[in-house]
């Protein structure tokens, strides 16, 4: 037997939700813009290739911007929209992204901006850490404590009861 339980999140039983429309509205919006520079990107990418004759130490990269840049954008959409493209796009960006972080980590620390940036984000996440370890037990205190004693009320109500309210009957 599966039980699903939902601790301080967005239980669509319980009531609540974790992304309003405006959120919404705003990953649409970021999601455009990041498309719009891909686009770019993608155009830029075109023209180097097509302005840039020299040899390369990398065929296998040339040979895919030389068949990426023939295409129309019609066709480089239906390219796209490929599944198996997508996975294997995703899996070369994700290596790419290692091995920028790989060869500029050390770059950034030993800069003193990127170290004062960097200790800020370290002591930031171990605050936010810490915060996030004691939502998580008092959350797992509460249920606890609705299971053991107040089980013959919606869960919904004991929130109510604790936080001071009276609850809905």
């Amino acid at each position: 037997m599966q039980t699903n339980v939902f601790l301080g999140g967005a239980d669509p039983l319980l009531g609540g939700s974790a992304v309003t429309p405006i959120d919404y509205d705003r990953q649409i919006a970021e999601l455009k813009q990041m498309q719009e520079r891909l686009e770019s990107q993608r155009q830029q990418q075109r023209t180097q290739v097509a302005n840039n004759p020299r040899q390369s130490q990398s065929p296998v990269w040339d040979e895919i911007e030389k068949l990426t840049a023939e295409l129309s954008d019609r066709e480089f959409d239906i390219v796209n929209r490929d599944e198996d493209f997508q996975q294997s796009q995703q899996t070369i960006m994700a290596i790419l992204q290692r091995e920028q972080m790989r060869l500029m980590r050390p770059i950034v620390e030993g800069t003193q901006d990127g170290k004062a940036a960097l200790e800020n984000h370290l002591a930031l996440i171990r605050q936010l850490k810490k915060k996030a370890t004691k939502e998580a037990d008092r959350n797992m205190e509460l249920f606890n404590e609705y299971t053991q004693h107040y089980s013959d009320m919606t869960y919904s109500e004991f929130l109510q009861m604790k936080n001071g309210s009276n609850p809905k009957k």
